[in-house]
């Protein structure tokens, strides 16, 4: 009504609020389309792009979160941090799209701030995709020297120990899983790398070792979902390798 008044400012000012409130619902792309229509696209604030682009990424629509990201990245305004910063965060896109290329990520300007250590995930992630066990291993070494609390870090060890799971090597799985639960314990994925760790321990038939994991897991994380499973195969090591009949049925009631 406000726009058909001529009153295009207010509409305008409407349609920026519901974008920005709601971007990932259906009257945002409405609300756009009517801001472009409105020759008012222009007015989003490079701050309002970037809530944009980190609700596409976060909600998986990557195209338009690189689109969003690709834009900042070549803004002027910003200064050649948060330049660079934007152009990582469009490369973390680009490889979710499947189309980022090594020579693309290698050109990413490499930094000492977080976003060198993103970028170097993305490398290990690009090394992990084409079976490169050795550039895989190298970024996360660098990773580990220069990035040592970086959540970026983080995610380089579980999704190395995944690679290592899926080649079968569960040595190298257990090693990964739990340097990156042991590193960071309070990572979102911690409690299901301590769990794997324990499993293919056990799966491997070091008992002591896995047994050892799963009593640390029903300590440090009692309310993860994959801490009931530790239960369980604990009260199993309890009953068939330690013979403590006490301690297993405990375990047993407790699962």
């Amino acid at each position: 009504m406000n726009q058909v008044q001529g009153q295009t400012e207010e509409a305008g000012r409407i349609y920026k609020h519901l974008l920005l409130t709601w971007p990932l619902s259906g009257e945002a792309q409405t609300a756009r389309s009517r801001l472009t229509a409105l020759g008012m696209e222009s007015t989003l604030t490079p701050v309002e792009v970037r809530s944009l682009a980190d609700a596409y990424y976060n909600g998986g629509r990557y195209a338009e979160a690189a689109e969003q990201y690709h834009a900042l990245a070549r803004q002027n305004s910003a200064d050649v941090m948060q330049r660079n910063g934007f152009a990582v965060a469009a490369a973390a896109c680009d490889l979710k799209l499947k189309r980022l290329t090594r020579e693309q990520a290698e050109a990413l300007a490499a930094t000492r701030m977080r976003i060198g250590a993103r970028r170097l995930y993305l490398l290990m992630e690009l090394a992990r995709n084409r079976d490169d066990v050795d550039g895989q291993t190298t970024y996360v070494d660098v990773l580990r020297t220069g990035y040592a609390k970086s959540p970026w870090l983080a995610e380089a060890l579980f999704s190395s120990g995944n690679m290592y799971l899926l080649r079968k090597d569960y040595a190298h799985a257990v090693t990964y899983y739990a340097e990156m639960a042991k590193s960071f314990p309070q990572n979102t994925n911690a409690a299901a790398a301590h769990w794997r760790a324990g499993w293919w321990s056990y799966r491997q038939g070091l008992y002591s070792q896995a047994a050892q994991i799963f009593e640390e897991q029903i300590k440090l994380y009692p309310g993860a979902k994959e801490t009931v499973s530790a239960l369980y195969w604990r009260a199993r090591l309890y009953e068939q390798q330690d013979r403590q009949m006490g301690l297993a049925a405990a375990h047993y009631r407790l699962w």
